[in-house]
């Protein structure tokens, strides 16, 4: 919430600003209602000198990529804000039948197109272990469960741990 930037700390300088708690909740009742179809980041990696700097002068934006997954599950499906199954849907078929994007099937011989999420696994937030080339986050430190482990896309996996499988 807006609460976070009280400090004046520029990871927590985005476009959208964070708004207050009411806001959180009322985008929390519009999920639940159906009012929207996706969940979606504006990954927006920056150099650390562009965020370096008082927080007037830093650049708008932080990493989404990275912990977007586990803090929806985190703070949303395990206390049963949303479904597991609204979950899935608001981060996969959603976003696409938003964009007129094919829902791939899950076949076997046919390419496959998901991501590999432990709903289980428990981490802290480390951007020092983040894919991404920027490190702007302002959940550094935070303890979530929930993780995402890669991606499979056609037959090639990308991701940060070697599949169970």
């Amino acid at each position: 919430t807006d609460e976070a930037v009280l400090e004046y700390d520029t990871f927590t300088k985005m476009k959208p600003p964070l708004r207050e708690e009411q806001d959180r909740r009322s985008l929390l009742d519009g999920l639940k209602r159906g009012a929207f179809s996706a969940i979606a980041t504006d990954h927006a990696p920056h150099p650390f000198e562009a965020k370096e700097v008082p927080y007037d002068e830093a650049a708008f934006g932080i990493i989404g990529l990275e912990t977007a997954l586990a803090l929806i599950w985190d703070r949303c499906v395990r206390t049963e804000e949303i479904s597991p199954f609204d979950f899935v849907y608001f981060f996969s078929s959603g976003p696409r039948k938003v964009l007129g994007i094919n829902i791939p099937s899950l076949k076997e011989g046919e390419p496959a197109e998901l991501t590999i999420f432990h709903p289980e696994e428990a981490w802290e937030v480390n951007p020092s272990e983040f894919y991404s080339k920027s490190r702007n986050t302002p959940f550094k430190g935070w303890e979530l469960t929930g993780r995402a482990w890669g991606i499979i896309k056609g037959t090639r996996w990308a991701g940060r741990i070697t599949p169970p499988f």
